[in-house]
């Protein structure tokens, strides 16, 4: 009855019932697997308006149905999907409009970082963005779990045509040094410059010479499933964009330390200016391709918990790296927002990130198991073992001790504002202080419950849930 009635009240709008079931660009989503069994919404509805949305929202209300927005749908463990609930499929309300007097930018919820850079970046002007083209802006700024969201205005600023980058890519064995560097690099780094550390699995040539590791299977570019065993021949990316102009005294001087940084065994070091728009994109290939299965974990670290010997953070990434089971698989570092960014005020940013990796004071840490999804399914596709490598990595680092003198600040993730501050872990409540602190609200899994609560520093989740209680005392809105 009340499906019914909900199908009576959407039909009498502008926008359009999906027949169809959603379909995920993570395919973990989209096929049976032992690792998530997603929610089956009662109802998928594409508005063609915001009228529409409000249409939705009112007659879900009415009849106590629960209401998940959805983006872009680049959240990849599927946290728009509702048991037994609506799904507003916000994919038509992807509008950008620039207005150039006020250096501001309508957008709607589904709106993608391509398209506000294209619309934007003609009139040299930038919005901090995420590196990935195709992420949606409303899950990207607001997280999950807030609401539904229907237009979002954003400040723009200038920006150089041509951003200068710089990647130096070292073998495995040389990860302590380079995360030494890139720990102490951070403390002095401009505020114009987003650095980050990526632990890799070979190229797709290399993986395909590898005798026995699976890697010759399935998708476009090699680089297939793996079946779940091992990779080998791993290596570490050291990469940074200016977003100054060029000739900036700041770049040229971080980057002369780059070049500096162990020349006689690094394997290449590529540097130059390269278009906005091309420098923004660089990392697309490696987060899409057909067939892509992706499992991860989000969490913060304190930038001096990088730390190397036995029992560090480093030695947990550089085990966790040679027993990567999976080419395509990425261990990340790179600077997470801070709930208050004291560091780049005082450093003469004016406030204001050029990029969502141009923060200091903590370090976001993405765990991330990829793999490509073949004709096999999910078993011969190694599901369950790629799965476990990233439960296994985050416990490792988790074990890991935090730095005496460190104090766990609360960071949020890329760009993320105040709300979406992370809360210290319950390891480190009850226990020893644990490297890890949080969790990154937009890498929330279905398979774990409770994470949410873990992407808040506690002020910031007692208000959110006052504020729930006031305006959602049904809890139509998801669960914080």
């Amino acid at each position: 009855m009340t499906a019914s009635a909900l199908a009576d009240a959407l039909a009498r709008t502008g926008g359009t019932i999906r027949a169809e079931p959603l379909t995920a660009w993570n395919c973990i989503l989209n096929s049976d697997t032992p690792i998530i069994s997603p929610a089956v919404p009662a109802c998928v509805f594409t508005p063609a308006c915001v009228a529409d949305v409000l249409a939705a929202c009112t007659a879900a209300a009415r009849l106590g149905v629960k209401v998940s927005g959805r983006g872009s749908g680049h959240h990849y463990g599927g946290m728009s999907l509702v048991q037994g609930g609506l799904v507003l499929d916000l994919s038509r309300l992807n509008s950008v409009q620039v207005d150039l007097v006020t250096r501001t930018a309508r957008v709607g919820p589904a709106a993608s970082a391509r398209a506000l850079r294209a619309a934007a970046a003609p009139h040299g002007l930038h919005f901090t963005l995420p590196h990935l083209s195709d992420v949606g802006l409303g899950g990207f700024i607001l997280g999950a779990y807030l609401g539904v969201v229907t237009e979002l205005v954003l400040r723009l600023h200038p920006v150089p045509p041509r951003l200068r980058l710089i990647t130096a890519v070292y073998p495995l064995e040389q990860l302590e040094q380079v995360g030494s560097f890139y720990r102490d690099w951070l403390a002095t780094a401009a505020p114009c410059l987003d650095p980050s550390v990526a632990l890799v699995g070979p190229p797709p040539a290399a993986a395909n010479d590898v005798e026995g590791d699976g890697a010759s299977g399935g998708g476009e570019g090699g680089g297939g499933s793996g079946g779940g065993s091992a990779t080998s021949r791993a290596v570490v990316l050291l990469g940074c964009h200016s977003f100054a102009g060029e000739g900036d005294e700041a770049t040229e001087a971080a980057y002369a330390r780059v070049r500096a940084l162990l020349p006689a065994s690094r394997l290449s070091l590529e540097e130059g200016l390269v278009p906005y728009e091309e420098a923004l994109s660089v990392l697309d290939p490696a987060w899409n391709w057909p067939g892509v299965c992706l499992y991860g974990h989000g969490a913060f670290m304190p930038v001096q918990a990088l730390q190397g010997g036995p029992g560090g953070t480093l030695a947990a990434l550089w085990a966790a790296a040679a027993a990567m089971t999976s080419p395509r698989s990425i261990l990340l570092l790179a600077p997470a927002a801070s709930a208050q960014p004291p560091g780049l005020l005082a450093a003469g940013g004016g406030g204001v990130a050029p990029s969502s990796l141009c923060f200091r004071d903590t370090l976001y840490v993405g765990l991330y198991g990829m793999w490509t999804r073949t004709a096999g399914g999910a078993e011969a596709d190694g599901d369950a073992a790629h799965v476990a490598w990233v439960r296994s990595v985050r416990s490792a680092l988790a074990a890991a001790p935090a730095p005496p003198a460190a104090v766990p600040a609360a960071a949020s993730g890329s760009a993320a504002p105040p709300s979406t501050a992370a809360a210290p872990s319950p390891s480190s409540a009850s226990g020893p202080a644990s490297a890890l602190v949080g969790h990154y609200v937009n890498e929330v899994m279905h398979d774990e419950p409770g994470q949410a609560r873990l992407c808040y520093d506690g002020p910031t989740l007692a208000r959110l849930l006052e504020l729930k209680r006031r305006v959602d005392p049904r809890g139509l809105l998801r669960e914080l």
